[in-house]
C-alpha cells in the first residue's frame, strides 16, 4: 500500500512538472505589439526563450526617435499569468517599465506601467516563424539610393547582414567632395523596421549619422539624422543581383 501511494505521488509530481513545462512553452516565441503613447506610436517585439529550466526574454521597442533592445527582468509565467520588467533610460534616469498580464486566446494582454509617467494597456500577438524569417531575411543584401543634401546630391550603397535581431554591414557614400565608407554600428531589426548608425569623420570631428527606417518589400524608407547638422529622408531599393 505504501509503495502504491508512493508511486501515485511520483506520477502526480511528474505530471505537475510536465504541466509547468507545457505552460512555459506556450509563451515561448516572438510577440508583436503596437500602441499610441505620449511620445508617439511605439512598436514592440517581445521574445521569450527557455534557457534550460529558466524562462528568459528580450524587449525590442521602436519609436520615431530611437530604438531600445534590453533583456527583461523578473520574468514570471504561471497559470497563464505573466509579469516582467523592462529596464530603460528615461531622461538620464533609470526606469523599469513594469508589465503584468495574461495569455488569453493566444494573445498576450499586458498592462504597461512606465514608472510614474504613464500606463498603457496593450495586446501582443504571436509572430509566426515564416513571418519572422521573411521580414528579417528580406533586409540582407545590397540597397542603393540617392538624395539631395546641403552638400549636394549624395549616392549611397548599404550592404546589410542580419543575425537574429542584429544588423551589421557597411555604408558607402559618394558626394561631389569624395567618398566615404564605414561599418554600420548599433544595428537593430524588427519584423518591418530597422535602425543603425553610420559613424563618419567630418572636418576632423567624429559624427554619428542615425538611421531609422521602414521595410516594405524591395524598398526601405529611411530617415537620416546627421548629428545636429541636418536631417534627410531617402528611399533605398534593393540592388539587382550581379551575374
Amino acid at each position: 500500500m505504501k509503495n502504491f501511494t508512493k508511486t501515485i505521488g511520483l506520477v502526480a509530481m511528474a505530471l505537475a512538472v510536465a504541466g509547468v513545462v507545457r505552460a512555459e512553452d506556450s509563451v515561448v516565441g516572438k510577440w508583436k505589439a503596437e500602441f499610441d503613447s505620449q511620445i508617439g506610436t511605439q512598436k514592440y517585439t517581445y521574445e521569450f526563450k527557455m534557457d534550460g529550466t529558466n524562462l528568459t526574454g528580450r524587449a525590442v521597442g521602436e519609436r520615431d526617435t530611437a530604438t531600445n533592445d534590453v533583456a527583461v527582468t523578473d520574468l514570471k509565467f504561471d497559470n497563464d499569468k505573466i509579469s516582467f520588467g523592462e529596464p530603460l533610460k528615461v531622461q538620464d534616469n533609470d526606469v523599469t517599465v513594469e508589465y503584468a498580464g495574461s495569455l488569453t486566446n493566444g494573445e498576450l494582454h499586458l498592462h504597461r506601467k512606465v514608472g510614474d509617467f504613464a500606463e498603457y494597456d496593450i495586446v501582443a500577438k504571436r509572430v509566426t516563424d515564416s513571418t519572422a524569417v521573411s521580414a528579417t531575411g528580406s533586409v540582407a543584401g545590397k540597397w542603393q539610393g540617392q538624395f539631395d543634401s546641403q552638400i549636394g546630391t549624395q549616392k549611397y550603397t548599404y550592404e546589410f547582414k542580419v543575425d537574429g535581431t542584429n544588423l551589421t554591414g557597411t555604408a558607402f557614400g559618394i558626394t561631389d567632395n569624395g567618398t566615404n565608407s564605414s561599418s554600420i554600428t548599433e544595428g537593430k531589426i524588427a519584423p518591418d523596421s530597422i535602425s543603425f548608425v553610420e559613424p563618419i569623420s567630418l572636418n576632423g570631428s567624429d559624427i554619428r549619422i542615425e538611421y531609422t527606417g521602414k521595410v516594405s518589400g524591395d524598398e526601405i524608407k529611411l530617415h537620416r539624422k546627421v548629428g545636429e547638422f541636418a536631417e534627410e529622408d531617402l528611399v533605398v531599393k534593393r540592388a539587382a543581383a550581379q551575374p
